[in-house]
């Protein structure tokens, strides 16, 4: 497996995730993607796309496949200007489907202060083409169902255990400054 890079400078969401952050994150994420590696390797899966290991795996691997895919998901998903609201595509959808950004947000936060540890939040799309939020305790995904995944969110204490970030709420009001909406609406169908 490849080692992943950053479409973008560490320091380029600063004041949301600090460089050291996206540093320690990445050195995961290359750990994971390491152990990955050797455990498919020799096998038929060691050639798939990250997104059909996870559909085609269990246990170990599976867990693996799924924090790679999660964390490469999550920083593709980031930028450092994200506009106020999004525009195009996606912002329809969010409108037709939520009624406005806000109440995206909200739900967000909803399913946030439901997961009692970390876990992912994620904007998906679902078979009939409607937008929708779930969340995910662990490195849990939509893959493993039948909806698309169009964003996502760690609710990882790392990340708000930084400056800036004191607790779940800010992380989110973080986050939703650095979404790269153009990534989200490449995710639509």
């Amino acid at each position: 497996m490849d080692t992943y890079i950053l479409p973008y400078p560490s320091t380029a969401l600063q004041p949301h995730i600090s460089s050291e952050v996206v540093s320690t994150h990445l050195a995961r994420l290359d750990g994971l993607q390491q152990a990955l590696s050797n455990a498919l390797a020799g096998s038929d899966l060691a050639q798939m796309e990250l997104d059909v290991v996870v559909a085609s795996s269990q246990g170990q691997t599976f867990e693996l496949a799924a924090s790679c895919l999660n964390q490469r998901f999550f920083w593709d998903g980031l930028c450092s200007r994200s506009p106020a609201e999004p525009g195009g595509r996606i912002g329809e959808r969010i409108k037709s489907d939520f009624g406005s950004l806000g109440a995206l947000q909200e739900s967000f936060s909803q399913h946030a202060a439901q997961l009692p540890a970390d876990g992912w939040i994620w904007l998906v799309e679902q078979a009939d083409g409607r937008l929708a939020v779930t969340s995910h305790p662990g490195i849990g995904n939509p893959l493993t169902g039948t909806s698309r995944p169009v964003l996502a969110c760690p609710l990882d204490h790392t990340l708000w255990d930084s400056p800036g970030n004191s607790d779940r709420s800010s992380w989110l009001t973080g986050f939703w400054k650095l979404v790269n909406w153009d990534m989200a609406e490449r995710n639509l169908r």
